[in-house]
């Protein structure tokens, strides 16, 4: 096909330039899916990760986000074309439980995806277009290895904005009245509650760097 990016067209969609604006990644997009093949689709995300590194170089959160979501496109594009070409089929495992998935996967790793990107890959895939889109609209869309983890974030969700819930109504003075109050309750709560203290700790400090 003839929308195939070389460094040449890579230079022409970005105008010559080294930054990345939001006209430029949509027109890297719609290009993006008129790709045919896998080798096509592939370029893109080398192109992305190209921009990526330059961000990261000139502290550029707008050229990261917008790089970091094409990278989204172009797997999601990668995988949907492997799937075409060569549809995943399971074969039983021998001696143990389960199935073997081939296919899509296979083709993935033979066109030199990464053993970690190849299953986020595949779930971009699957997914829905409107959650497709709300992912790389994030402020900060995941890389290609997280995506497939994001499942644990939405399974901590609702216990997070129950303990907001809580936090919004309950003071820590008036919380802690009550707690002393319970003698019996005294030393799991207070360990529970630091166990919780340090996850958040950790967690603010990872998401800061």
């Amino acid at each position: 096909m003839s929308q195939v990016i070389t460094h040449e067209q890579a230079r022409q969609i970005t105008g010559g330039r080294d930054v990345f604006t939001l006209v430029e990644y949509e027109q890297a997009v719609s290009l993006l899916r008129e790709c045919l093949t896998l080798d096509d689709a592939k370029r893109f995300a080398t192109y992305a990760d190209a921009k990526a590194a330059w961000a990261r170089i000139h502290h550029d959160e707008t050229v990261l986000r917008l790089s970091r979501a094409l990278k989204l496109h172009a797997a999601r594009r990668m995988a949907e074309l492997a799937e075409k070409e060569r549809p995943t089929k399971y074969r039983r495992r021998r001696g143990r439980g389960g199935h073997r998935p081939q296919g899509a996967r296979s083709l993935l790793r033979e066109g030199g995806m990464k053993a970690g990107e190849i299953g986020g890959a595949i779930k971009l895939a699957r997914m829905s277009e409107k959650d497709f889109q709300a992912l790389t609209e994030l402020p900060r869309p995941p890389a290609l290895t997280n995506v497939h983890k994001r499942g644990e974030w939405s399974a901590m969700s609702p216990a997070i904005h129950g303990m907001l819930s809580v936090v919004n109504r309950v003071s820590p003075a008036q919380a802690a009245t009550a707690l002393k109050n319970s003698f019996a309750l005294v030393g799991v709560n207070v360990q529970k509650i630091r166990e919780i203290y340090e996850w958040c700790d950790e967690f603010l400090q990872r998401m800061e760097s």
